[in-house]
């Protein structure tokens, strides 16, 4: 388990967001716009700017992909969070472990390792009252940035880039 200095320090995710939210938008927690989650949270010894570097040269080796709803989870303590597995899908399990990686060499450490590399499990974590449906298909566009603790405050997220796979 996290200490609390820990748990309250800089920490980043890699999403692909499914809409066309750009860098700089910022929204709290509870209120995530809809993305597959392709990195689980970590830290890195990296800035904002050097992390999206390496993002870009990650990106930069792959297309768009379109990912398969296969079924639905409940996640989290209590089983609170319902979020929409994809299929295992080569292309996805492929860009992840190019992030991870690459991110590797600056000393990667995530939250919760169980859901990193072999254990990746791309996923759509339900949005409001929105639910995709077994075999609807995403198609992923975009690695996003997202920095997990804006201007000191925990609760808040912030898009820091935006950066297009080739279609």
């Amino acid at each position: 388990m996290l200490d609390q200095t820990q748990k309250f320090s800089q920490k980043w995710t890699i999403v692909a967001l499914l809409d066309d939210t750009q860098p700089g938008y910022e929204f709290n927690m509870k209120n995530w716009p809809r993305h597959v989650t392709m990195m689980p949270v970590f830290a890195v010894d990296l800035d904002s700017v050097g992390l999206t570097q390496v993002v870009e040269k990650v990106a930069s080796e792959f297309r768009s992909v379109d990912g398969k709803i296969a079924s639905h989870v409940q996640w989290g303590k209590d089983g609170q969070l319902q979020v929409a597995l994809l299929e295992a899908n080569k292309s996805l399990q492929s860009m992840h472990d190019a992030l991870c990686n690459q991110l590797a060499k600056s000393n990667l450490l995530f939250n919760e390792p169980n859901y990193a590399y072999a254990n990746f499990k791309p996923h759509v974590t339900k949005y409001q009252d929105k639910v995709l449906s077994i075999g609807d298909t995403v198609r992923i566009t975009n690695l996003c940035v997202v920095d997990m603790f804006p201007n000191d405050e925990p609760f808040e997220r912030r898009i820091v880039s935006r950066i297009e796979l080739v279609h």
